[in-house]
């Protein structure tokens, strides 16, 4: 047995690269002239220390501090020091400083910037935090005139940055365009947190938290006395009393991009002609904008997610340029007088009609219910996952309304009754999530996701279930939502109680298929994935297609181990698909599954180069259909971080998309949710595969590796509602790692703690234990035990009538261990006893035992099974 030494210093490579980084930098200013601007009388010079930083010039500053472009030689990167100067560094701006540094710190998100580091430096406080070369958009506004749209964009990615810290319960409180910046990448970004706090906490309250523990600095009070936190003009009403609530920040956002749109803000006594843009915003932008300048907060916005939906519309097409200069005029005067543009329309018996409808479904009495429900199951998850989960019920009530209201204009029957059945739908979705199951909890953004978007009931082809009664389509709805949410026993009760005729209906057939595919994958859930595959073919039920469609191309893939026939059936499933409507909503939808399902296949099969570029097709398709924070999204980023690991060299893209995916699925689901442990887990061994070539530097290194892994596994064990699935690719994967780095005590303690569950797992799990089981065993030159461990191996691949390369593996390994055993005749014996079996899988399998067979052969030389080998091997040859 191997044991664990001491951590060792930074490697020698890493502390030569970063000596060559100083060298190379000399403590020289590398800062952008067009960006540092005149020094201030107080600036510190360029090699000035400041902690572990070293000055390399001033990038600008005000009345109380400056700001510096400095280098980390830690993490060899430039970055920016805010720093207030010791004759300014009053107890209020100290507390502003750490206030803006633990509120950025509580928040990872691509529209927020990002602070790493404070401190203090000769009595003044500092905060080190992303380094960032471009403009305010206050500056950007001022220079040029600019469309509404152009405008627009950049108040949505800073208003995606403000949703990111309302879900982290901060308030800003100084929203305006000097604290947003532009971003080359995501348009803008939100900074300068100097007066947030927690929303958890009153801020009235100098002194303590509602426990009475000691406050921390992000809710000490930041204003002298009589000071407004916030500025002057973007102060909301209730805030002027220092009540700042998440409400707050959207009028304060909301006065800012009126003001940026028009040149003024939107007050009483502000009559002026508006200067901005060069084009009009269309009537459902400042109608949004209506709304959340609001003076009552009740009227305004739920969210910030729900303003930025209502914000983000399309530009109307070309109207006369009197109707156009009418409507701008209206907009300016209504805004400015505060007049209300909703009450310049009279009432729409539709549109009211369409409200009701919704609103009984989903309203503020359901929120309150469903919300005390998740709060009340006992997982650690259980409320950041209601919260994602009330959050997607108030879109979708939002984006169901607005395509109902646009059938007023437009109305057509067939869709709205489309759109009657999806909220219908809906309703049995929240009806079932009232009182919701431990495992309804684990799944709920999976089920709410599955829901159809309004706007799929425009694609007139890719209507789901056409020609389905009504109430086998609900019926039917039902049992999907409980496969989705883990609910098999009663899913399965609720299929067998169909009628004879409604379960040959395609989409049944599909649900029964993936029913079976989901707790047991073999070649007789597979048949019953092609039957509803040429049912819904036959039937043109192109949503029903996709949906069994692609996830046949995964099961096979990944449960049965038969990437080469997924790739042929890939082909007939894409030019079936080519008769949808082109880049509709199913199409879409479809592509990136399609692409997703590649991606497994082709990493199936080792070619892990293909894979990432299949996996990055399927996140950049996913981001346009989802946006970029959605759980879907977080499963691509996912995705596309394995594929580049196995390259075996792109482990910094790959580190880059697990942080992605990670940030994405804490902040829907939750730090302990299995989805996110997940993914923490995928990373953290991902980052132990990087460091075995680190390994001479010091061997200890892998202490971290398997500490990381052992925490999560034991996190994940803990869960009352765990995958077991999930447990033990955790314990293998483990093991795997601590044998290959010689650490067998550590592969010891990965295996107990799922060897013996006796778990309901899938077979591809059931065989990986035994896999690992025999190569510890033969490690530990225990040949009996690894014998018998490949042999069940390969039993239960038999068993499944599944002869694929795990298969191979499994005899393969068998066999060396019986030559260890037995010697090579009885070794041989063993190979020409299953080369029957292998008669019947497919071509490719059949060609490497072929050479397995040879190469043994090969071995032996003048034995007597060596004919009989060689025999074997030439009748596989011949399945060519």
């Amino acid at each position: 047995m191997s044991t664990l030494p001491d951590r060792p210093t930074t490697p020698r490579h890493i502390r030569a690269e970063l000596g060559q980084a100083l060298r190379d930098l000399g403590l020289d200013d590398d800062t952008d002239d067009s960006l540092t601007g005149p020094s201030s009388p107080h600036a510190l010079p360029p090699g000035t220390p400041i902690g572990r930083y070293t000055i390399l010039g001033q990038i600008g500053h005000g009345g109380q501090g400056e700001v510096y472009s400095v280098y980390d030689p830690e993490l060899d990167r430039r970055v920016a020091l805010k720093r207030i100067r010791g004759d300014h560094g009053s107890p209020v701006l100290r507390a502003r400083l750490m206030r803006e540094a633990q509120a950025l710190a509580r928040l990872e998100h691509p529209n927020v910037l990002r602070v790493h580091d404070t401190g203090a430096h000769a009595g003044s406080p500092y905060l080190v935090m992303e380094y960032k070369t471009s403009q305010s958009l206050a500056h950007w506004l001022s220079t040029a005139p600019h469309t509404w749209r152009e405008i627009l964009q950049k108040f949505l990615a800073a208003g995606r940055g403000l949703h990111a810290a309302h879900t982290a319960e901060l308030v800003h409180r100084d929203i305006k365009p000097e604290n947003i910046f532009l971003d080359d990448h995501v348009d803008a970004v939100l900074g300068d947190f100097g007066l947030a706090f927690g929303l958890d906490e009153d801020p009235q309250d100098p002194t303590t938290t509602p426990d009475s523990r000691p406050r921390p600095a992000l809710l000490e009070p930041v204003t002298e006395t009589g000071e407004f936190p916030g500025t002057e003009g973007y102060i909301a009403p209730e805030a002027m009393s220092g009540r700042a609530t998440r409400s707050s920040d959207q009028y304060s956002f909301c006065v800012a991009l009126f003001h940026a749109l028009f040149g003024v803000l939107p007050h009483p006594d502000e009559q002026r002609t508006p200067t901005r843009p060069r084009d009009d915003p269309p009537p459902q932008l400042t109608r949004a904008l209506h709304r959340g300048l609001s003076r009552d907060p009740a009227a305004r916005f739920p969210d910030i997610a729900t303003l930025l939906t209502a914000l983000d519309v399309p530009p109307e097409p070309p109207r006369s340029t009197t109707r156009r200069n009418a409507l701008a005029a209206a907009a300016a005067l209504t805004l400015s007088t505060g007049v209300g543009l909703a009450w310049a329309y009279a009432p729409d018996p539709c549109r009211i009609a369409a409200r009701t409808d919704i609103d009984s479904v989903w309203n503020t009495d359901r929120r309150t219910t469903i919300s005390e429900a998740f709060n009340n199951t006992d997982l650690p998850y259980a409320h950041q996952t209601g919260q994602s989960f009330i959050q997607f019920a108030d879109d979708y009530h939002d984006r169901w309304l607005e395509a109902r209201n646009n059938t007023c204009d437009a109305p057509s029957p067939v869709i709205e009754s489309c759109l009657d059945h999806q909220r219908t739908r809906f309703d049995s979705l929240l009806s079932d999530y009232t009182t919701p199951t431990p495992s309804q909890v684990t799944h709920a953004l999976d089920a709410a996701t599955h829901l159809d978007p309004p706007t799929r009931c425009r694609d007139s082809s890719s209507t789901p279930q056409p020609n389905t009664p009504e109430d086998l389509r609900t019926a039917l709805d039902h049992a999907e939502l409980k496969i989705i949410s883990g609910d098999y026993k009663n899913a399965a009760k609720d299929l067998a109680a169909l009628p004879a005729t409604a379960k040959k209906n395609p989409r049944a057939l599909w649900l029964a298929a993936w029913l079976a595919a989901t707790t047991k994958p073999d070649r007789h859930s597979d048949q019953l994935l092609d039957d509803a595959i040429d049912a819904a073919a036959r039937a043109r039920d192109h949503d029903t297609f996709a949906r069994a469609a692609t996830y046949r191309l995964k099961t096979l893939a990944l449960d049965l181990g038969e990437p080469a026939e997924a790739a042929t059936i890939e082909q007939w499933v894409e030019r079936f698909a080519a008769q949808w409507t082109p880049d509709s909503t199913l199409d879409r939808w479809f592509r990136a599954e399609l692409a997703e399902a590649r991606g497994m296949r082709l990493d199936a099969s080792e070619e892990y180069a293909a894979a990432v570029t299949q996996n990055r097709i399927a996140l950049k398709l996913r981001i346009e259909l989802d946006g970029t924070d959605h759980p879907r999204v977080a499963k691509s980023h996912h995705n596309l971080a394995v594929s580049l690991a196995n390259t075996g060299h792109a482990f910094d893209e790959s580190h880059k998309h697990y942080v992605e995916a990670l940030r994405i699925r804490r902040q829907r689901l939750g730090d302990a949710h299995p989805q996110t442990l997940e993914t923490e887990f995928g990373m953290a061994q991902t980052e132990c595969e990087q460091f075995e070539p680190l390994l001479f530097d010091g061997p200890s290194i892998l202490t971290d590796c398997v500490a990381d892994l052992t925490a999560n596994l034991d996190e994940y064990s803990q869960q009352a509602t765990f995958d077991p699935n999930g447990l033990y690719r955790r314990a293998i994967a483990l093991a795997y790692h601590a044998i290959n780095n010689e650490c067998l005590e550590c592969a010891e303690t990965a295996l107990a703690v799922v060897r013996g569950l006796g778990l309901p797992v899938d077979l591809r799990e059931r065989s990986g234990l035994y896999a690992v089981q025999g190569k510890l065993a033969t490690e530990l030159e225990d040949y009996p035990t690894a014998f018998a461990a490949f042999l069940k191996g390969a039993a239960l691949w038999e068993m499944n009538d599944l002869k694929d390369g795990v298969y191979l593996q499994f005899l393969d390994s068998a066999v060396l261990v019986s030559i260890a055993l037995h010697g090579h005749e009885a070794a041989a014996s063993l190979l020409l006893e299953k080369t029957a079996s292998i008669s019947r899988a497919g071509c490719s399998v059949r060609i490497r035992h072929a050479e397995q067979l040879e190469e043994f052969a090969e071995t032996l030389g003048p034995d007597r099974s060596v004919a009989a080998l060689r025999a074997a091997a030439a009748t596989h040859h011949r399945c060519l």
